[in-house]
């Protein structure tokens, strides 16, 4: 699945390792808070203004483990009445070169049993397809 997230932080604010700020998303702005904890872990939030009910969005907490690994988990909320509405977990590992990440995917892909047809689609929405194939999203053939 790809991500559709086009990152623009306006008026940042900057202070003591922490950083917040208005988001633009295509459907208004909400504003975030990202903050540090201790050496290993950032919680990133985003809530929603008053227009859209204000209240949470998504919590999402990274851990930095140290071991070349990034592991993010999410918690996202309905617009408005803050009912819970989805979760995520990412494992996200640093690798030094393009051929050390594809061999990474074709791994991941294989240990996890994806269908070529599955790769690189969007399934939220609709139509489903993204219209975009995994060369054009990257840049380079997966």
């Amino acid at each position: 699945m790809l991500p559709r997230v086009q990152d623009r932080v306006t008026g940042c604010r900057i202070g003591d390792g922490n950083l917040a700020g208005p988001y633009e998303t295509p459907f208004g702005t909400v504003d975030t808070t990202t903050t540090v904890l201790g050496n290993d872990s950032v919680v990133y939030r985003v809530t929603l203004p008053a227009a859209f009910g204000g209240g949470l969005n998504q919590n999402q907490l990274t851990t930095l483990p140290g071991n070349g690994v990034r592991v993010r988990t999410a918690q996202g909320f309905t617009f408005g009445d803050e009912q819970p509405d989805f979760a995520s977990f990412y494992r996200e590992y640093k690798l030094g070169s393009r051929d050390e990440w594809l061999a990474k995917l074709a791994q991941i892909r294989a240990a996890n049993n994806i269908l070529e047809s599955d790769e690189c689609v969007w399934v939220a929405g609709e139509p489903p397809e993204s219209g975009v194939t995994c060369e054009e999203h990257f840049g380079f053939p997966v």
